[in-house]
């Protein structure tokens, strides 16, 4: 995961947080809206990246598996395709979710973000143990991330969705240039 996200998160997080800046020190209407076009542009562009980085993570991690898995003699009667399709759709749903916490970090809701991410990862233990005492086997981990990642999706939803009311985000808005990927 952390080779799809090779810190384009802070570079993301600091043209938000400049966006958020000028909204709440805008002397206009047209300087907000510059502002507002800004912030929405720099989401979209964080939301096609870690899109498609959660793409290929599942096409290129997802096909090396399962050529790994293949490819290997594994114990007889252990069937890891379920639990490894699982394990990537949590992982990519992870990489998703990374442009909804660059969002509220961006707009300075930096505990609202880490009250989710703590609130994920206790998920994750708990569902976990759970799973790892009832079902046992590979399933366990993948169904705990699922859990972790689902719940941190929701509540990011909701959290951004109030950010959005309180800056005037989520309306019409022009698109600007945001060129993040050259700057990392």
């Amino acid at each position: 995961q952390a080779l799809f996200e090779l810190g384009i998160t802070n570079l993301i997080l600091h043209h938000l947080s400049h966006a958020r800046a000028a909204i709440a020190g805008a002397a206009s209407e047209a300087d907000k809206k510059e502002a507002v076009d800004i912030a929405e542009s720099t989401r979209a562009y964080s939301k096609r990246y870690f899109l498609r980085a959660a793409g290929l993570f599942t096409v290129v991690v997802g096909l090396g598996g399962l050529v790994f898995f293949f490819c290997s003699t594994g114990a007889p009667g252990v069937h890891w395709q379920v639990p490894w399709a699982l394990m990537i759709a949590g992982t990519a749903l992870s990489l998703f979710n990374l442009t909804h916490y660059s969002h509220l970090e961006g707009f300075g809701r930096l505990g609202v973000s880490y009250r989710i991410r703590m609130t994920a990862t206790i998920i994750l233990i708990v569902a976990f143990m759970l799973a790892a005492f009832s079902l046992g086997g590979l399933m366990s981990y993948p169904l705990a991330l699922i859990a972790s990642n689902g719940y941190a999706c929701l509540a990011l939803h909701r959290a951004c969705t109030e950010v959005n009311k309180e800056f005037g985000l989520g309306g019409d808005y022009q698109l600007r240039p945001i060129d993040i990927g050259r700057e990392q």
